[in-house]
Formats: C-alpha cells, sequence, structure tokens
C-alpha cells in the first residue's frame, strides 16, 4: 500500500477576470502575469475542438501528442515557467491548478476547459511519464482551507444505473467497476456502500443517511438537451435527469462526486459540463469523464483512485497516479490505454485535500463477509458465484431490496425459488452484501429444526445478550419447538431490533438487526401427489415460528428463503406461507447470459493462456445458446471449453440434441447437472392430465397471461383448473414472470430445460393448439391497434404462421420480419416473408403495401431478386391504386424500386421510378435524398452540370436541417463532379471538408473513403 506523499510540485495558472493570466510556484515567487488576447480565447476554443475531433481516430496519438505539444509551448511563454521547473524543481506529482472565478465568464470557460491533461514535450505527455506523474485540475474561485479528513475509513456510496429499456449494445458493464472498487475495499478496508436502486432519490437518501466522503454514480451520461445522466425510475426504466435535478446533490456536499458516465465533463462554447455545473453550484470537488470512456477504462482507474484515496493520499495526487497507473495497465494490451486523458477534476474553494486517514475505523460494524465462495461462510457448504462472476438479476434484487427497505415490511419475509442451477443461494448473498453494513447475517442450512435455528443467531453474531437469550431458551425450545416462537421474539425485539448510530454516523453497540437466509429450503420438503410440496413434519413448527415471528416482531431483522419449491405450511386451518413475497428467478436473459460469460473469462484469464482462452470464446455463443440462461450450466460449459475443449464440442452437441429430441447428454459433469435438476422425477409427480398440460405448453416461445393459458389448456384437453397451473410452477416445471402486456396479469412459461423431456408435439397438433389460443393471446397483448414490444409480434406470426390465421400475421408480420433482422436471422426473415405473402394470398387477404416492401426487402437481402422485384410491383400497384390513402407509401414504394432497379443496372427504370417518386414525398429531407440519387444516375450518365445543379439543391436542404451525415456525403458528391471536370483545389477543400465532418461523428468507414478520393487527387496533381 503506498504511504501519503507530502511533497508536491504546484503551479496556479489563474486567469482574472480582466483577461490577465498570473502563473507561479505555489511554493514561493512572484508570478509571472501576461494579458491574453481575443486570439488566446479563441484558440483555447479551438484546442478544445480539435481534442473532440481527435478522439477515436486511428491516429489520435500523433494529434493529441501535437497539440499537448502546441498546448505546453503556449502555456511557458517567454518566461519558460514549466520546462524550468520540471528540470530543476520537480518533486513529482506536478500539478498545474487552473483557477477562474467562482462563475466562470465565458472567457474564463474557454480557458478552463481546454485539454490541459495534454501538456507534452519531445518525450511525450507529462501525465504519463512516472518522473513527472502531471495533474491538471480546475479551480472554480479562489481556494480556502479544505475539511480535515474523516478519521473513519474512507466511505464511499456507489450507485449503478442500468435501465430495464436500454438496448443490449446500450447497458453498461457496471458490474466490473463495481466489482474493481470491492476489490480495493479488500485490500484496503475501504467502506463501500452500494444503492442499487439506479434512482437520483433514493441515492440523496443514501448520501443524507450514510454522510460519505464520495459518492460514485456508474451510468449513461449525456450532453443533450442539457447536461444529465441516464438514471432509474423506480420501475426500473430510463429517467434521463438534468443538471438542474442532479444538483440536489450538492444539498448533501460530499467531499467528491465522481460521475463515472460518459461525457459528463464534456463541454463546448455553448454547453455547460455537468460537472462544471455541479461545481459552480457548490459541489466541493467533482470527477467525471470528457469523452467517451470504454467500461474496462472506467473500471481500472477507478480501482486505483480508491486504493490511493483510501490509503490517505490528497485528492489530485491520488487521479495523477491513477491515470499513470491506468496509461501503463498491461490488462489493456499492446497498445494500453486510450482513455487515460479523459478524467477530469474540478475543484471549487473548498475542494481537494485528504478525504479520510489510512486506517480508519469503520462507521458501522463490519458484518461476516456474505460473498465468498459461499453463502455459510462459516460450513462452506453453500456454493455461490463469486463477486465477480455474479452479473444480472438487478431487478430481482431491487425488488428485495426494495421489500426490505421499508420501515414496517409488507411480508414476513422473501422466497427465492426456481429450477436447480439458476443462481438462487449467489442472490441471496448478493442482498446480504448489500445489507451487511446494517445487518448482521445468520445462515441456517441443511437443518431446520428449532435447536438449530436457535443455535445459529449465537454462532453467526457472537453477541453476548443474544448468547444469553439462546441459552435461556436451549432446553424448552428442544423439547416443545413450537416455544422457538417465544424466543425469536425476545431477540427480534431485543439485541436484534434496529441498528443504533448516534448523530455523527457511528454505531454505538455491536449489535444490530439480522437477516436470515434459510438457504436451500427444498431440503426441508416432502412431495406429494397434489398441490405444492409440503415442510417436512420435523421442521414444520420450527418454520411456522419463525414465518410468525418475523410478521408480528417490531424489528428490522429480514427473513430470506431460497428454495426450489414453493411450499405448504398450513396453521389451524391458514396458509401461512402466504405471509412470504414469493419470487420466481427465471432464466437469465440472453444480455444477462453474454455477460456473465464475459465475467467469467475475465476471472479466468489469468489461469489459462491465450489459446485455451481464445477456445472458449469461439464456442461462447453455442454456449449461452444451449445452456438457456441457467448461469450453473452456463458455467460447466464455459469450464470445459477451457479445460477441454474436445469435451466441450461433443457436450454442445449432445445438448443440441437434447434440447431438439429429449437426450439427455451423456458427457459426466453435464450429465450430474441434469440428475441433480431431476426434472423426470417432477414430471413423475403430475397427474397425467397436467402432464398434458406440460407437454402443450412447449409450444409457446414467450411467457402467456395466465388466464390465456389456463383457456388454452380447456381447449387442449389438459388440466385447466387454476391450482393446476399453479402446480407447475411450485415444481418448478413452470416460470411465472411479472405483469403482462395490456394489464393482463402475470405470465407463464414453460422452463427451458423442462421442455425437450415433457414430450413431442406433431405438426399437426401444433397447427391445431395454435389456432386454438393465438386469437386470444392477439387480443390479450392488445389488438390490431397497439404497438408491442416486436417479440411479442414475432410470437403472435410464428403461432399465425403455424395455424393460418391470417387476421392476426397480418397485422404482426411486419414488426416480425424487421425483429428478426435485427436479430441477424436473415434467411429465416426471407423464408417467413415469403410464407407470409402466400398465407394471405391463399386465403385472399389483401397484404398491407408496408407488408409486401418489408418482405420483398427480406427476400432482396438474400439475393431473391426476382420474388422481390414481383412484391415491390404488387406495392406500387396497390399503392397507386388507392389501396392506401397516404401518398407517401406510393413514393416510398417507388423509391424501393429505384434502389433496386440501379443496383441491377437499369438505371433508366431507377430515373423514371426517382422522377414518379420526388413529388409524393412528404418532407424535404426526403426529397433531397431522391434529388442526390437522380443527380448520381444523371452523372453516371455524363449530364455532370445538371447533377451538380441537383446536388447543390440538395445541399442546402441539408444545410437548413443541420444534417451534418447527408451534407457530408453530398459535399463528396460534389467534390469527385469537380475532380471529373478538373476542378482538383475546389474539390480537395470539398473532400476536406466533408473528412472533418466524417471525423466529428467518428464515421470511420466514410473517412477512409474521402482519405481514398483525397489521395487520388493529390497522386493525379
Amino acid at each position: 500500500m503506498e504511504l501519503t506523499n507530502h511533497w508536491m510540485t504546484r503551479i496556479t495558472a489563474t486567469l482574472t477576470t480582466e483577461g490577465w493570466l498570473d502563473m507561479g510556484l505555489e511554493s514561493g515567487g512572484p508570478p509571472e502575469r501576461r494579458r491574453l488576447s481575443e486570439a488566446d480565447f479563441d484558440r483555447f476554443i479551438g484546442w478544445t475542438r480539435r481534442y473532440h475531433l481527435a478522439m477515436g481516430k486511428a491516429d489520435s496519438g500523433v494529434r493529441l501528442a501535437e497539440l499537448g505539444s502546441e498546448m505546453l509551448g503556449w502555456l511557458d511563454g517567454a518566461g519558460r515557467l514549466m520546462q524550468s521547473t520540471v528540470n530543476t524543481v520537480l518533486e513529482p506529482p506536478l500539478v498545474i491548478e487552473f483557477r477562474v472565478g467562482r462563475a466562470p465568464n465565458a472567457r474564463e470557460v474557454a480557458f478552463l476547459e481546454a485539454p490541459w491533461e495534454l501538456l507534452a514535450d519531445g518525450r511525450g505527455h507529462w501525465g504519463i511519464r512516472d518522473t513527472i506523474v502531471y495533474c491538471a485540475v480546475r479551480r472554480l474561485g479562489k481556494p480556502v482551507k479544505e475539511p480535515a479528513p474523516s478519521t473513519n475509513l474512507l466511505c464511499t456510496l456507489f450507485m449503478a444505473a442500468s435501465p430495464e429499456d436500454l438496448t443490449d449494445r446500450e447497458r453498461l458493464d457496471y458490474e466490473a467497476e463495481e466489482m474493481a472498487i470491492q476489490g480495493v475495499t479488500d485490500e484496503t478496508k475501504l467502506d463501500l456502500i452500494v444503492d442499487e436502486s439506479g434512482t437520483l432519490e433514493s441515492l440523496c437518501k443514501g448520501m443524507k443517511q450514510e454522510k460519505p466522503e464520495v459518492v460514485h454514480v456508474s451510468c449513461h451520461g449525456e450532453t443533450k438537451p442539457e447536461p444529465g445522466l441516464l438514471l432509474e425510475d423506480v420501475e426500473g426504466r430510463s429517467k434521463y435527469v438534468g443538471l438542474s435535478e442532479l444538483q440536489k446533490l450538492v444539498e448533501h456536499a460530499p467531499r467528491l462526486v465522481f460521475l463515472s458516465a460518459c461525457k459528463s465533463a464534456e463541454s463546448n462554447e455553448l454547453v455547460e459540463s455537468l460537472s462544471r455545473g455541479l461545481c459552480v453550484r457548490g459541489q466541493p470537488a467533482v470527477l467525471g469523464w470528457s469523452g467517451s470512456v470504454s467500461d474496462q477504462e472506467a473500471s481500472l482507474f477507478a480501482a486505483g483512485l480508491y486504493r490511493r484515496l483510501s490509503s490517505g493520499l490528497e485528492l489530485v495526487e491520488s487521479v495523477a497516479r491513477a491515470r499513470l497507473e491506468l496509461a501503463h495497465d498491461r490488462r489493456l494490451g499492446l497498445g494500453r490505454s486510450k482513455d487515460w486523458h479523459l478524467a477530469r477534476l474540478y475543484l471549487g474553494p473548498k475542494g481537494g485535500g485528504v478525504l479520510a486517514v489510512a486506517g480508519g475505523s469503520r462507521r458501522h460494524r463490519q458484518g461476516r463477509r456474505a460473498v465468498q465462495a459461499f453463502l455459510d461462510t462459516k460450513s462452506h457448504r453453500s456454493s455461490v458465484a463469486s463477486e465477480t462472476e455474479f452479473v444480472g438479476r438487478r431487478r430481482k434484487l431491487q425488488e428485495i431490496l426494495r421489500e426490505f427497505g421499508k420501515p414496517r415490511c409488507d411480508h414476513a419475509g422473501v422466497v427465492i425459488h426456481g429450477e436447480g442451477g439458476r443462481g438462487k443461494s449467489s442472490l441471496a448473498a448478493r442482498v446480504a452484501q448489500r445489507l451487511e453494513h446494517s445487518h448482521q447475517l445468520v445462515v441456517v442450512f441443511e437443518l431446520y429444526d428449532a435447536p438449530n435455528i436457535l443455535e445459529k443467531f449465537r454462532e453467526f453474531t457472537g453477541w453476548p445478550r443474544v448468547g444469553d437469550l439462546v441459552e435461556k431458551h436451549r432446553e424448552v425450545v428442544g423439547r416443545d419447538p413450537g416455544r422457538l416462537f417465544e424466543a425469536l421474539m425476545e431477540i427480534l425485539a431485543g439485541p436484534c431490533r434496529d441498528l443504533k448510530i448516534d448523530e455523527n454516523g457511528r454505531t454505538t453497540s455491536m449489535e444490530r438487526p439480522i437477516l436470515m437466509v434459510i438457504d436451500n429450503f427444498e431440503l426441508a420438503l416432502e412431495e406429494r401427489a397434489e398441490g405444492w410440496h409440503r415442510v417436512r413434519e420435523h421442521c414444520t413448527e420450527a418454520v411456522r415460528a419463525v414465518i410468525r415471528a418475523f410478521t408480528v416482531a417490531d424489528t428490522r431483522s429480514r427473513l430470506l428463503f431460497t428454495s426450489r419449491h414453493q411450499f405448504q405450511l398450513t396453521e389451524e386451518g391458514s396458509n401461512v406461507e402466504q405471509q412470504l413475497l414469493w419470487l420466481n428467478l427465471v432464466p437469465m436473459k440472453e444480455y444477462e447470459s453474454r455477460k456473465q460469460v464475459t465475467a467469467l473469462r475475465r476471472e479466468k484469464s489469468g489461469n489459462y493462456s491465450a489459446i485455451e482462452l481464445n477456445a472458449l470464446q469461439v464456442r461462447e455463443a453455442g454456449i449461452i445458446e444451449r445452456a438457456r440462461g441457467n448461469p450453473r450450466l452456463q458455467n460447466l460449459l464455459v469450464s470445459l471449453a477451457l479445460e477441454s475443449p474436445e469435451s466441450c464440442d461433443r457436450c454442445l452437441e449432445q445438448m443440441k440434441e437434447f434440447l431438439e429430441k429429449g437426450n439427455l447428454p451423456t458427457e459426466e459433469t453435464v450429465l450430474q447437472f441434469f440428475e441433480n435438476l431431476a426434472v423426470g422425477k417432477f414430471i413423475d409427480l403430475l397427474k397425467d392430465d397436467q402432464k398434458e398440460l406440460l407437454r402443450v405448453s412447449r409450444l409457446l416461445e414467450e411467457p402467456i397471461p395466465m388466464g390465456v393459458m389456463q383457456r388454452y389448456a380447456a381447449k387442449a384437453g389438459a388440466a385447466d383448473r387454476r391450482e393446476d397451473l399453479e402446480r407447475l410452477v411450485a415444481l418448478g416445471l413452470w416460470d411465472r414472470y411479472p405483469e403482462a402486456m395490456g394489464g393482463a396479469g402475470e405470465s407463464v412459461m414453460i422452463t427451458p430445460l423442462v421442455g425437450p423431456l415433457a414430450g413431442e408435439l406433431s405438426e399437426e397438433e401444433r397447427k391445431d393448439l395454435a389456432g386454438s389460443v393465438v386469437e386470444d393471446l392477439f387480443k390479450s397483448w392488445g389488438g390490431e391497434k397497439t404497438k408491442r414490444p416486436a417479440r411479442l409480434d414475432l410470437e403472435l406470426a410464428r403461432l399465425s404462421l403455424c395455424c393460418g390465421n391470417a387476421i392476426v400475421l397480418a397485422a404482426t408480420a411486419v414488426s416480425a420480419l424487421r425483429h428478426l433482422e435485427e436479430r441477424f436471422e436473415f434467411r429465416k426473415a426471407a423464408e417467413w416473408a415469403q410464407r407470409t405473402i402466400a398465407e394471405l394470398d391463399a386465403v385472399s387477404v389483401t397484404p398491407s403495401v408496408s407488408l409486401l416492401r418489408t418482405s420483398a426487402a427480406r427476400l432482396q437481402a438474400v439475393g431473391e431478386v426476382h420474388r422481390a422485384t414481383k412484391l415491390r410491383k404488387r406495392a406500387l400497384d396497390a399503392a397507386a391504386g388507392g389501396q392506401v390513402d397516404q401518398s407517401e407509401e406510393q413514393g416510398a414504394v417507388l423509391l424501393d424500386e429505384a434502389r433496386a432497379s440501379h443496383a441491377q443496372g437499369r438505371p433508366e427504370e431507377a430515373m423514371k421510378c426517382l422522377e414518379a417518386a420526388l413529388p409524393l414525398l412528404p418532407g424535404k429531407r426526403e426529397q433531397a435524398i431522391v434529388l442526390g440519387e437522380i443527380a448520381r444516375i444523371l452523372s453516371d450518365k455524363g449530364e455532370v452540370d445538371e447533377a451538380l445543379k441537383l446536388h447543390r439543391e440538395a445541399l442546402e436542404v441539408y444545410e437548413s436541417l443541420g444534417d451534418k451525415s447527408a451534407r457530408a456525403v453530398t459535399l463528396g458528391d460534389i467534390a469527385r463532379i469537380l475532380s471529373a471536370k478538373g476542378e482538383v483545389d475546389e474539390a480537395l477543400k470539398l473532400h476536406r471538408e466533408a473528412l472533418e465532418v466524417y471525423e466529428s461523428l467518428g464515421d470511420k468507414r466514410s473517412r477512409a473513403v474521402t482519405l481514398g478520393d483525397i489521395a487520388r487527387i493529390l497522386r493525379d496533381k
């Protein structure tokens, strides 16, 4: 661990409101003063623009080095203060503090926001040289003495926001960032508190309660419509929170706010950066990113920062050394860090200094850490995923913590239930970790009788008062398990009632509430021929007592079960289990599965060679597809891919056969997994009509509302009572999903690894069953005029194709075909397109123009040109024949036909279609696009003057609309014509203008094409 460095070299560069720049060593001597001109302020703005243009480019390293060298030359000035400091009095790190007023004007902002991190000389950037360790700091206002460091361990409140409605591509790997900080927690005893909510309201509440030195927010950031962060609402959906709302953070003024969000410190002459905005509004220190940062680099920087902050280093030195470490981190590969310069530190008058002393005390007495290799850290018998391997399950975790966070819970406890291998115990461990600062973990495992439950309180807490109460009740509980209730009431309402904290945030007693986890509770259950499993007789009184005590006790203690199955526990005619909140842990979503594999690969990378890791990578897609969202099975397949790729290949092939035909794999490791699942055993518990219900439910590939399933079962001649459906969920043969679309209540679906063992469905059965359910399902999901998630339209279209329901097919096919294309299933999309049109034609249902166009596009994409052309002709006839009211549909079809004709070498036909489409299109942009396409055909025919005229008309439209990309494309078109006419200087000018736009947009492909155009002109010159 690094010791506090009391030495560093500080230079201040203060810009006065009158435009004077005062620079000097903080250690003494008169400052150098110079008057800045308007050209200087223009230079600052230009540097910032060049900085943003350079990022993400292939030659960004060269560009940034040139820019840094230019900036250092300007900053050094005639006095050569920078170089003389580095050459004579430097004591690393070198800190240059760029100071402006408390409420900076436009010129001060231009100075402040220049990319000062880049300063460089002939030997490279100062910020990544270990002999300099340079750090740029931006100070708003005159500094005053910073507050004294906390005598506690550095307390960091971490919150990640990952809204449910983000696309897979948009989702952040926030777990890696959290785990990087968690690694520092284990190493330095950083006091890390994680807020799982993703909401600003909960974050502010946590700040008020915990009074942390650091608040760390990991999420997406944007600068439009105003600087802000993409957080969550209470339901887990996206909520854009702008600077005006985020200033609530300032009310609690932690020593540092780290906005680990892309662009959180990005600004220009028109837009205020989020980081600077918070600092202006009173936040002492804000750390943000001045562009888009990679997840891996954000995680590595965070780990380096907290390692130093928690060891007692000053904030500015911690940032400097974390930056240096990131720049040279070998884990980033040969190219090393590309984002080392993005971190920006803003300080207010009170910002900076040491945040917390090294080796301080913890605010809350640390409980037994729950997320080791086992949930029960004493016996090591309940295996869970490690922190680095655990991903996803965010919504269930939020739901449990929301329930446990209420002053008075709505339920006695929570039960996490579902198929074996889903990660129930791992989720329980995650809950325990989240509550470790406020609750003492108590684990009950394998032995669920009254004496063992009581003894666990003494074993896990070690508190004298609890020990005395356990001893007091031990004998009587041993004789009469029902008396456990009295013992628990004394414990829960006494030493385990609440956390006692004084006004300074310190715990005043070692006693506190407990989190009781009753793990793998299926071991306490006995099978039944009907209904749910029942608690075994020798455990019944004890479990009743536990649930009753947590129901009535005035306590902050919480109860959590994990179980494969739902269970019944009656008492005097009432069902005690109804006092519990039941949460079905469903299979991981595809993006969660991908994240788990990535996490496993990262976790295991140190133990395997590059060749072995590559063997895993080439098998990842197959592993994810075969595991069907089961984390344990996926983990087994990943291990096989690393240790024995040949065995993994055999196993993947056997898994494919299992999923298609129900033949269990014979590879020993995976066979043991299925034997442990014991699916056949639970199917054997079903009555014949329940087995039929399970079998016919195989038809459905999306969760469907319980009411629809019940009616479907009745039509199929299967068990259709509500209790029959509930039994399949209770046994883990079906999964239960939350509220269905359209307020239709909860939904159910057959468990993926159960389906292959439930029995086959013939093609004739599939046709009949699909016909019996598709209309009911269509209505339940909103009917014809409702916009559904595309995956539901895909399911409705699939069922409609199966049974020939033209009405539902016509309403859902367009969305379904587009969704298949988004999933890169081009062949399947083309096949469905052809089948859809054939099905509708067979029953004389006229396909919509949109469906004809979409089907044609899907067929064209796989080379079915003739069929695509026929469909476009039908679409054009339908549009022209008045089958649609809006002329833009006709224009869109003409455009489709024009592009297809042009691609097939028929320019004359393309021109006719384009000219016909032009007056039918609704907006200026659409018309400009057509003008450009006509111009290109004219240019190919040699009519260059007319082509130039049309391109310039289109250019005016794009400029009026602010469409940078289309404008750049048109500039290129004009430049190529001018070049052919011999006007090469003007052509070069236009190409370079287009190149600048592509670089600002990060469009690598168009940039490469334009560079080629420029190179050809220069060669010919």
